[in-house]
């Protein structure tokens, strides 16, 4: 009698637990894929490109190139409640950080090249928020490699962490430079130039103490004689008309590049600058953010000697969900210690850069991120199936006896049904695996 009891209530036990946990075991199956095997699967798609080589060992350095990240902050969607404004924050946070993981453990690069852009709202924060927001871009991308030997830029300054032209301001630019180091130089890697200029002071016409550096630093540029491949590094791309320079199929949007500008932005630097930029860098290539969806045209023009250059223009995707893209991306370049001789011609964008036997000492590639909201249009379905599943698991069975057999009558009439419900364990039940998955969600996500 005594083990029977004993069976009768262990078997009480495990039924009046059951929906714990089965949410327990389903919602952590999910949250452990999207956190890790999902990113794990998408980077490792990607891989840094190589040029042909007929089997002769290449030595290169991987550069990780990331644009826009900008983290979105209580300024960003200020018609949001503060919980519904959290929550998104979370969000994008970990999308970034949980695909940002994946490409530093996956690919391995020797460094990072940010392209502006990295806070949503750093030109016009008070001192104590930017510190704050400081904080959470160092936790997202600078903590989780510091036991790894990669070289991190992040002196390229874009117009929401700065402003624009005439809304830079010198505390907003000295403040950016001294947590994120200075733009307008160059930096040598393995026999390239890699230059790093703040384009969007550029414009600065009210304070020339701003805008002189850049001026001064462009104009020893052009000076100095092109000895090597040079690879410019800015946040805003430049000028073209876009309806005869179109972006490549790579692009989402099927629209025209846009040419606008308004408060704190401009979607291309002027005609005039662009064309002083390209005449003093002669950059090869040239690699922007700022429009969030890639773009990539060719630009030619003469140099002072008159000799017609030419320099391809790349917009790397944004790496945010929050960005307005359906596929955010990073860019991996591919820097050769020696040039390489093409066995083929290099086509991009319909137009041949270098021809067959020519030699190139570098190439890239785009690497797209894990797709995004899918896992919260997933975990809101789910969310949905578990209310179902512990309502169902709430409802009291009543019993009426027929003769001497006990049946169990199920009400059919929906307002006996929700009469039925044990609210107060429906409520419980509630209340205990919402704190237990959001308990996983944040033991395994980035907080």
């Amino acid at each position: 009698m005594r083990m029977l009891l004993k069976k009768g209530t262990c078997l009480s036990f495990i039924t009046s637990q059951l929906p714990t946990l089965v949410t327990v075991i389903i919602w952590s199956t999910m949250i452990m894929y999207f956190q890790y095997v999902d990113p794990y699967l998408a980077i490792s798609r990607c891989q840094f490109p190589k040029i042909d080589s007929a089997g002769k060992k290449l030595q290169f350095s991987k550069v990780l190139l990331i644009a826009d990240p900008q983290l979105i902050d209580q300024h960003t969607y200020p018609s949001r409640s503060s919980v519904l404004l959290k929550l998104s924050k979370l969000t994008v946070d970990n999308y970034i950080y949980k695909n940002y993981i994946s490409l530093i453990r996956i690919l391995e690069p020797d460094m990072i090249v940010f392209l502006g852009d990295l806070m949503d709202n750093g030109r016009e924060s008070s001192d104590d928020y930017y510190e704050g927001e400081f904080g959470r871009f160092n936790r997202i991308f600078l903590n989780p490699i510091k036991s790894r030997q990669i070289e991190v830029i992040t002196g390229v300054p874009g117009n929401h962490d700065i402003g624009w032209g005439n809304g830079v301001t010198q505390h907003s630019l000295e403040r950016f430079n001294r947590h994120f180091g200075a733009s307008n130089k160059l930096i040598n890697l393995q026999n390239h130039d890699l230059i790093l200029l703040d384009d969007v002071t550029m414009t600065n016409t009210e304070n020339e103490s701003l805008s002189r550096p850049i001026y001064d630093f462009l104009k020893g540029m052009r000076s100095s004689p092109k000895q090597r491949t040079r690879i410019l590094m800015q946040h805003v791309t430049l000028w073209r008309d876009h309806n005869v320079k179109t972006c490549g199929p790579e692009r989402e949007s099927k629209n025209l590049f846009p040419i606008s500008k308004g408060y704190q932005y401009q979607t291309v630097i002027d005609e005039a600058h662009s064309m002083d930029i390209l005449k003093s860098v002669k950059p090869d290539i040239v690699f922007n953010g700022d429009d969030h969806d890639y773009c990539e045209v060719i630009h030619t023009y003469e140099d002072d000697d008159g000799i017609e250059r030419s320099s391809l223009d790349i917009n790397v995707k944004s790496m945010s969900m929050a960005m307005g893209i359906w596929k955010p991306a990073v860019e991996l370049l591919t820097l050769y210690h020696d040039p390489v001789e093409l066995k083929a011609d290099w086509v991009r964008n319909g137009q041949i850069l270098k021809h067959k036997g020519e030699q190139l000492d570098y190439s890239f590639d785009t690497c797209y991120l894990a797709a995004p909201y899918t896992d919260v249009a997933l975990y809101i379905t789910l969310a949905v199936v578990t209310s179902l599943w512990i309502l169902a698991n709430s409802v009291q069975h009543k019993k009426r006896y027929v003769s001497l057999t006990e049946q169990t009558v199920y009400e059919n009439s929906v307002i006996k049904i929700i009469q039925s419900i044990a609210w107060y364990r429906f409520l419980r039940l509630a209340a205990i695996n919402f704190m237990i998955v959001l308990g996983l969600y944040l033991a395994a996500t980035f907080v």
